[in-house]
């Protein structure tokens, strides 16, 4: 493997990360306080449907990131020929 294969290669150490952080544990929060505000009869049920709906689709979304920066770094590897079974083992 070349000099700049090899560049590329250790530029995917530096690519942040997809990870769930503090934007899952802040929508959890605000589902929760729905669930509450929906126990207290503040809101009625299609509100709290509703902020579940997007709590799961922020889950969904989230996987798909992960899901598409895997690919994309097994695409780079591919493109500058690094075996990627090697690499597992």
């Amino acid at each position: 493997m070349d000099e700049n294969n090899k560049n590329l290669l250790n530029m995917l150490n530096f690519v942040p990360k997809v990870h769930e952080g503090k934007n899952k544990d802040l929508a959890k929060e605000v589902l929760n306080r729905y669930k509450e505000m929906y126990q207290n009869g503040l809101v009625n049920i299609a509100i709290l449907l509703m902020k579940q709906a997007e709590s799961q689709k922020a889950d969904a979304e989230l996987i798909k990131a992960k899901y598409d920066q895997a690919i994309a770094a097994a695409e780079l590897k591919l493109a500058i020929g690094s075996s990627i079974l090697k690499e597992n083992k």
